[in-house]
């Protein structure tokens, strides 16, 4: 489904705060992530005005599969990740030390994998409009790595997570889940902005 720049200006003021500047995206022969070029100063400057709520998204990439969950309540198959609350992970940081500390807790917390942050690398950012909450974040795409070449097996939490896998991009039953996501991060790129719709299976 497309949404007209009208659609996201409207549901929310803060968009108005700069241009949709689009980063080129390659990929990375190590991990076959996406990266994006991230001005850090222009991501900094859009944390600081932003007031609204701010959500992490973990990328945790292996060889060529990624991790990914199934959230209770309809949420459907995504990447880890969930609301950065400072009274927990700490204040905003221009480092982005506090979106990385949310974005290894979450992967341990949803899945019991122990990952550490590369270089703590912000892979995207954007405005990101969720239908099913009527709400609008300021989200952040974050690199996280396995602590090791093979990979941990994960276990859902079974409070909020259902089911957690590896998964690839040719899996039949979750490849197109997983195109999404990675879809939703190139969209974002450098400040852009999306729709977090839901992909159940």
């Amino acid at each position: 489904m497309k949404f007209s720049r009208r659609t996201f200006l409207q549901a929310g003021p803060l968009l108005l705060a700069g241009p949709f500047a689009y980063a080129c995206v390659s990929s990375s022969p190590e991990y076959n992530v996406p990266k994006t070029k991230i001005k850090t100063k222009y991501h900094w400057a859009r944390r600081e005005e932003w007031t609204g709520r701010e959500l992490v998204i973990s990328v945790v990439p292996l060889a060529e599969r990624y991790l990914m969950v199934q959230r209770a309540g309809g949420e459907g198959w995504t990447f880890p990740g969930g609301v950065v609350n400072p009274e927990v992970y700490g204040e905003k940081a221009k480092d982005n030390m506090d979106l990385i500390r949310a974005a290894t807790e979450y992967v341990h917390e949803q899945t019991l994998i122990a990952v550490l942050a590369k270089g703590g690398t912000l892979l995207a950012y954007g405005y990101a409009l969720d239908p099913l909450r009527g709400q609008m974040y300021l989200a952040h795409w974050i690199n996280v790595y396995t602590l090791g070449q093979f990979a941990p097996r994960p276990t859902p939490n079974q409070r909020d997570i259902l089911e957690a896998r590896w998964v690839a991009r040719d899996d039949p039953y979750l490849g197109s889940c997983l195109k999404q996501q990675l879809d939703f991060m190139a969209q974002a790129g450098e400040g852009g902005s999306l729709v977090l719709e839901r992909c159940l299976r």
